[in-house]
C-alpha cells in the first residue's frame, strides 16, 4: 500500500482472492474490465476497449453498451445490411435474399 499525491491508501498488490483495479483491491473486475495475470502485481483489471461492456481480453468483446451493437466481437452504431439486432448482438440474417429481416432472422423487413 502507498500514499498517492492526495494522501489517499492506493494498493500495489492485493492478497489471494482479490483482484487489483486502480489502486484498489476488489473481489471482481465487473463491468468494462476483464482480469490479466501480471507476474508484478498478480491479477489485475484492465478496461476493456471502449463501448465493451463485457470481455474475455483486450481483442474479444461479448456485450456493448447502448447504443452500440455487437458485431464479430467489436462493438458498432449498427450492424448493417444483411443483419438485424437481437438482444444487442447482430446476427446474421438466414436468408440471404433479406436487405434487412425480421427478429425470427427468417423473414425479410425489406
Amino acid at each position: 500500500q502507498e500514499l498517492s499525491k492526495d494522501n489517499k491508501a492506493t494498493c500495489t498488490e492485493c492478497r489471494e482472492g482479490f483482484i487489483l483495479k486502480n489502486g484498489t483491491c476488489v473481489e471482481n473486475c465487473e463491468f468494462n474490465f476483464f482480469t490479466i495475470y501480471d507476474t508484478l502485481n498478480g491479477d489485475i483489471c484492465v478496461d476493456c476497449k471502449p463501448f465493451c461492456k463485457v470481455c474475455k481480453d483486450a481483442n474479444t468483446c461479448d456485450a456493448c453498451n447502448a447504443p452500440k451493437v455487437l458485431l464479430n466481437n467489436n462493438c458498432v452504431d449498427e450492424c448493417g445490411s444483411g443483419y438485424v439486432v437481437v438482444d444487442g448482438i447482430c446476427k446474421k440474417c438466414h436468408n440471404t435474399l433479406c436487405e434487412n429481416c425480421a427478429v425470427d432472422q427468417e423473414s425479410c423487413n425489406s
